[in-house]
């Protein structure tokens, strides 16, 4: 142990006889803190974290790769720069930001679309689908159930339907074609 005027400590050094801050490895502080100099790696059984003796968050890897972050509370994810990148092999596919207090999620990869499954008894469903090659034109694989109006802004205001027909209103005209 080494005495520094600010409570015990064990340190493992490079040079065990003269052990000064520059070649500190690993210190343990009377008051638990510990520090590493370098990486941390655990080869078997996983790492718990707790602030107060009790309700520790686990985390652990399985022999699959598959990694474990479990907490009796919530997984609380806090960037200060407002982005969390989602990630593939390295390479970045979607993120969440915070813009002005708006969620934003986006796919950051050109022309891949954005797209929400779910469970329909015991089939898998693709309830929505938006088309980023298309500007986000959405597709959705069932009934649109709405409790207020449709607004249509763009310059073309046609609505087609599946049988070939469509619905066309020009500002001043309503036109219904049956195609």
């Amino acid at each position: 142990s080494n005495n520094n005027n600010t409570g015990e400590k064990f340190v493992v050094g490079n040079n065990q006889t003269n052990i000064d801050n520059n070649n500190e490895l690993f210190v343990v502080e009377e008051n638990g803190n510990a520090t590493f100099a370098g990486n941390v790696s655990l080869t078997a059984g996983s790492l718990s974290i707790t602030a107060d003796g009790s309700n520790a968050t686990s985390l652990s890897e399985s022999d699959t790769g598959n990694f474990l972050i479990d907490t009796v509370g919530n997984i609380i994810l806090d960037a200060d720069v407002g982005n969390i990148a989602l990630k593939d092999g390295g390479s970045e596919f979607g993120r969440f930001s915070n813009d002005s207090q708006s969620l934003i999620i986006q796919n950051v990869t050109a022309d891949k679309d954005i797209i929400f499954k779910g469970k329909d008894g015991s089939s898998n469903v693709t309830a929505l689908t938006l088309d980023m090659s298309n500007a986000g034109s959405a597709t959705f694989s069932d009934d649109i159930d709405l409790a207020g109006s449709i607004n249509m802004t763009g310059s073309s205001k046609v609505i087609k339907l599946n049988n070939g027909g469509f619905i066309d209103f020009d500002g001043t005209n309503l036109q219904f074609n049956s195609q």
